[in-house]
Formats: structure tokens, C-alpha cells, sequence
């Protein structure tokens, strides 16, 4: 066998370890995610786990080996994640809504009454041969009776407040205090009614507590009554509420179609900071992209402009606002510009006398943001910029300044038509860029000023993105991640819509 015969060998069984493993390892991970409880996310391995098998066994699906593992990528890390908030769009799925039905139906029927107050009793454990419990409670004033029974009626006749527990009643035999201890989990865990029709729970060794229940649950009508009121609580998109719109909590995650994008057009709560959010969006985006290009031109043309070694120097210069962490950048800012011992403002009221509020102020805290955006987006703007003025032929200069041209004139009718052309596309990704940049708002004003005026986590500051994210994780009036689900995906085709837009705008621009 030959040097190459045995390379080729090596490298086809390397390969095929390398497949084999990777469809063992996603087998693997989907049958853990199954058996966990995760069945959506099981199915997308399991599917990507066929697909891989697939393609590596028909020799016509050669060409497709080589973009499988892009392929399994995409198909995890952004078709799933994708499908799944599509999915949690059309819930109610938030804080107020995350058990199952039945789990919430549970919570429900534990609620204890207002009206009533508590009983405690102490208490003996009795016991029928077949293993049922019941319980002798021993108040200050009689004895009651308790059993898991529904429908709850005394073995024998009690015994008068005073008198030793008999060691029997009925069919049912005392048990000592070790046995006690034996059956105190089932004593712990199990509903207990007494004679007056209240829920009695063991809370420890030597007592237990007695109150009545505030609803109770019709199974065959899936309703809740109040045994206080008589109100009746019917299910309505997975809560019970009752007709003067009283709502039983938990609720439960339940399927409830496109209200959450309906909302955000309906309902004043949600659409009135919603179209302002978007609008401060739209503006932050387009003029941070736009002070951000105009800069870095004008700075390009002055770089390029300059020595051989000038040009490195400024280059470097100017680059550091882009190489430095904005989670290291930010905070530097929001020291610079504190109201009250920052740099920026001892020096303003030192020379002009004022002290602005950098962050209390609407007009104030969004201008500091698009200085801060474009202190941070001009060194990239000005590298574009810099590599489309130096493609430019010097053929063309040479003409303008024969014809007599000025600087100015080579400028605006040559450098600039050029740079906007060759940069239309690079500036439709930093408007995208810059619509979702989470970063700077949370890390310098947090969203804020909060609009008090209104119930929504949405300060005047935020953007759409952020404005989720608080919607869905820091909303302390209750979360709500089927709303948030719903906007994400409505940023999503905003931002599509836009970029398209732009790119046709942009292709307008090309010089051919």
C-alpha cells in the first residue's frame, strides 16, 4: 500500500469518526432533552441528527457535506430560536402565567378564606387496618373529627373535652408517636376535611390547622365559586375571572392567537409607548449613523490628506473608541457626565456657570446617547471611508485640477459622490447596527427617564430591544414574555422592511 493510499485512508477514517461521533453526541443531547421534559428543542436534534445522516449516505448529497455543519448550526441556533418565539408570541406565557392548568387549578383550591380565621388544633393519629388515616383534633373548647373523605361523618361518638383519647374509634386504631413519625410525610401531604367542612393540614409532629377554602372548583364546567360571595369564576384565555373582572391567580400558560400583536395596535398601555419607543428608535438610528459617516468622512479626508506617517498615527488614534469594550467605554461616560462630581460638569459650571442633567433631562439624555454613538461608530466609518478615497483613480483629480478646480470642487463632485457610493451598503448594516444597540442604552441611561405617566417599563430612552428585554425580564408590575416574543418579532420585520429600503436607496447611489 502506498505513502498516498494510507494518507487518504487515514483521513477518510478521521472524517468518518468525526460524522460518526457528531451524530452520536446529537442523538445523545436530543434523548436527554426528551426524557427532561424539553420536547420541542428534542425534535430539532433529533431532526438535525436525520439530516446529518441523510447527507452523509447518498453520494448525490456530496456537495451538501461540507455545508452541514452550517446547516445543523443554523437550524439550532437561529430556526429553533426562531419558531419558539413565534410559538411564545401566541401565549400568554409571563409571570402571572407559568404553571400548567392543572397546577394552577391546585394553587386555586388552596387559597384560604378571608372571612374566616384559622383553627389550631393539637392532635392524635388513628389509623384502619387498610392503612387510612384519620386524625382526632383536640381544640379549647372540643374535640373534631377529620378524614380524607369527601364527604367526612365521626367512626364513633367523640370523646368530651377532658378525657383521655380512646385508643379506639370504630374501625379506628390510636397510633403511638413513633408510628406517628412513621406516617407524618402522608399526614403532611394529605387533605384532610373535619366534620364542619374544613381543610385541616398537619404543620408539624403535635399540630394542626384548620380553615375553609375561598373557592371551589366545578370539574364537569371547569369553573371556580366563591364560597364567600357566590361569585362564579369562568375560564377566559388562561385565567379565571369573574363578570366584574375580578381574576383568580395563578393562571396558566394558555394559546390565545394574535392578541399580543393586536395589543400592541389596541391597547393604550402597550401601542402608546410602543410608537414613541419606535419613533426614538428610528431617530437615534438614523442620526447616529449619519453623524457617525459625516464625521468619519470629513476625518478620512483630512487622514488621507496628510504624510505617510501622520496617516498611521492618526489611524491608530482614532481607532481606540472602536477597539475598547463599550461595557468598558460606558461606564467612563456615565462617570465623565454625572450631575454632580463629573468632570464635564464641574468644568461647565466652573466657566458658563450651569450644570446640566445629563440623565434626568429627556432632550439631554438622548443628545448624550448620539454623542456617545458617535464617538463610538466614527473610527469605523472613517476606515471605510479611507479605503474608498484611496480607490478613487488620481487620474480624476489630475482632470479637475487642469480644468482649474479647487480642493472643494474635487471634493464635492468627485471624493464624495465616490465614498457615498463604494459605503451605501456598509452604512445600511450600521443603521441595522445601530437600531438594535442594546448595549449603550442599558449600560449608560438604562432606559431612563422612566415616563411615569405610564404603567409600562418603557422609559424615554429606550429602544425597541430594550424595551423588550425590560418588558420581558425587569418589569416589575409582571412579566410578560408572550408580549415580548410579539415585539421581538415585530422588531424583526422592522428591521428588515428598513434594511431593504435602504439597500434600494442604496443601489441608486452606485457610480457605474
Amino acid at each position: 500500500m502506498t505513502q498516498r493510499k494510507l494518507l487518504k485512508l487515514s483521513l477518510l477514517a478521521l472524517r468518518t469518526s468525526f460524522v460518526v461521533i457528531s451524530i452520536f453526541s446529537l442523538g445523545y443531547i436530543s434523548f436527554n432533552l426528551q426524557s427532561k421534559g424539553y420536547r420541542s428543542l428534542a425534535i430539532i436534534f433529533g431532526f438535525v441528527v436525520l439530516l446529518l445522516i441523510i447527507i452523509y449516505s447518498f453520494k448525490k448529497l456530496y456537495p451538501l457535506r461540507w455545508l452541514a455543519p452550517g446547516i445543523a448550526l443554523l437550524i439550532i441556533f437561529f430556526l429553533y430560536p426562531a419558531i419558539n418565539t413565534g410559538l411564545l408570541s401566541t401565549t400568554n406565557f409571563g409571570s402571572k402565567h407559568l404553571l400548567s392548568k392543572t397546577q394552577a387549578i391546585e394553587r386555586i383550591q388552596e387559597i384560604e378564606s378571608k372571612s374566616d380565621g384559622q383553627s389550631n388544633y393539637s392532635y392524635y393519629t388513628y389509623a384502619t387496618e387498610s392503612g387510612k388515616l384519620g386524625l382526632l383534633l383536640l381544640g379549647p373548647n372540643r374535640f373534631d373529627w377529620a378524614t380524607t373523605d369527601s364527604v367526612v361523618s365521626s367512626p364513633a361518638p367523640l370523646p368530651r373535652v377532658g378525657n383521655v383519647a380512646p385508643k379506639k374509634l370504630g374501625e379506628y386504631t390510636l397510633l403511638d408517636e413513633n408510628q406517628t413519625i412513621e406516617n407524618l410525610q402522608a399526614l403532611s401531604s394529605g387533605n384532610f376535611t373535619n366534620l364542619s367542612a374544613e381543610t385541616v393540614k398537619v404543620t408539624s409532629l403535635s399540630e394542626a390547622t384548620a380553615f375553609k377554602l375561598a373557592y371551589v372548583y366545578n370539574s364537569k364546567k371547569d369553573y371556580f365559586t366563591s364560597l364567600d360571595t357566590g361569585e362564579r369564576f369562568t375560564l377566559e384565555d388562561g385565567t379565571y375571572i369573574s363578570k366584574s373582572r375580578k381574576k383568580l391567580t395563578p393562571g396558566f400558560k394558555a394559546n390565545i392567537g394574535m392578541q399580543n400583536f393586536f395589543s400592541v395596535v389596541t391597547n393604550p398601555l402597550v401601542s402608546k409607548p410602543f410608537f414613541r419607543v419606535l419613533l426614538w428608535n428610528l431617530t437615534f438610528a438614523l442620526l447616529g449613523t449619519f453623524f457617525a459617516f459625516a464625521l468619519g468622512f470629513l476625518i478620512a479626508l483630512i487622514v488621507n490628506g496628510g504624510g505617510r506617517y501622520m496617516r498611521r498615527f492618526y489611524r491608530t488614534g482614532y481607532l481606540l473608541p472602536y477597539i475598547l469594550p463599550i461595557f468598558i467605554t460606558a461606564p467612563v461616560w456615565v462617570g465623565l457626565l454625572n450631575p454632580v462630581y463629573g468632570p464635564v460638569n464641574n468644568l461647565l459650571d466652573h466657566f458658563i456657570g450651569i450644570q446640566p442633567d445629563w440623565f434626568g433631562s429627556v432632550l439631554l439624555s438622548r443628545s448624550m446617547l448620539l454623542i456617545i454613538s458617535l464617538w463610538l461608530g466614527f473610527p469605523f466609518a472613517m476606515l471605510v471611508c479611507i479605503s474608498a478615497l484611496q480607490s478613487i483613480p488620481r487620474d480624476l483629480f489630475e482632470a479637475v485640477a487642469v480644468d482649474g478646480g479647487s480642493k472643494s470642487v474635487a471634493v464635492k463632485f468627485i471624493s464624495f459622490p465616490w465614498v457615498l457610493s463604494s459605503i451605501a451598503p456598509i452604512m445600511v448594516g450600521a443603521f441595522a447596527f445601530n437600531f438594535n444597540s442594546f448595549a449603550i442604552i442599558e449600560l449608560v441611561t438604562k432606559g431612563g427617564p422612566p415616563d411615569l405617566a405610564s404603567a409600562s417599563p418603557a422609559g424615554y430612552t429606550d429602544i425597541l430591544l430594550s424595551y423588550t428585554y425590560r418588558l420581558a425580564f425587569t418589569n416589575g408590575l409582571g412579566l410578560d414574555y408572550g408580549l415580548a416574543a410579539a415585539i421581538s418579532f415585530l422588531i424583526f420585520f422592522i428591521t428588515a422592511l428598513l434594511s431593504i429600503m435602504n439597500f434600494k436607496v442604496a443601489n441608486r447611489l452606485k457610480i457605474t
